[in-house]
């Protein structure tokens, strides 16, 4: 975490999602089960913040650069809008606007509009494909593309708060799709036949 100083903390739970206004009006949507620190001398001399999870960034246009650290890398601006996810050892980047300067092992890579990149932990950034359906969670929407079975699971379960159990024999396949506002019931029922195996609810202890 940065500084040693006192920060502050902003958390969303799991089955939560969680809009934040900074200083500088700039604007942070927490997507489920995340969290961002924030040093209490924001927007003085640094607009610096840590994420763990995932969350879209409307940045305000400010000479002083914004910076999201993660445990992985970082991602540098002056103001854009952006999706970021900081699970573990990577750093998933994708720009709806302007242009971004993603960091990692001491290399730089330059993201703009349109396209994506991905950092993770002891190497250098790589370019990715554009995915405008990254920030679908803002709007209540889950969206794959090929995406592995355990992510596709675990994004279901930060989303609406639950665990879910499935064949093991699933964890090497890939699924691509969105569902739009569906109830957790829904969409384990179209995946379950879309995988022809069960996915299920795990019960609370």
């Amino acid at each position: 975490p940065i500084g040693a100083v006192a920060r502050v903390y902003y958390n969303s739970a799991l089955g939560e999602r969680k809009t934040i206004t900074l200083p500088d009006e700039s604007r942070i949507t927490l997507n489920a089960g995340s969290g961002l620190w924030v040093l209490p001398d924001y927007g003085e001399k640094q607009r610096s913040i840590e994420l763990k999870g995932e969350a879209f960034f409307e940045v305000s246009p400010d000479k002083v650069p914004f910076v999201v650290k993660s445990a992985a890398g970082s991602i540098k601006v002056l103001g854009t809008r952006f999706n970021a996810e900081a699970y573990g050892n990577n750093l998933i980047l994708q720009v709806a606007e302007g242009s971004v300067q993603l960091e990692g092992s001491g290399n730089t890579l330059i993201v703009p509009a349109g396209l994506g990149g991905i950092v993770q932990s002891g190497q250098s950034p790589v370019a990715t494909e554009g995915d405008s359906t990254a920030w679908a969670w803002k709007n209540g929407q889950l969206s794959f593309r090929n995406a592995p079975i355990p992510d596709v699971v675990a994004e279901i379960e930060r989303h609406y708060g639950v665990q879910i159990t499935y064949a093991n024999n699933l964890a090497q396949k890939r699924y691509t799709g969105t569902f739009d506002k569906l109830s957790c019931p829904q969409v384990l029922a179209i995946l379950s036949a879309a995988m022809g195996s069960s996915f299920s609810i795990q019960p609370a202890e």
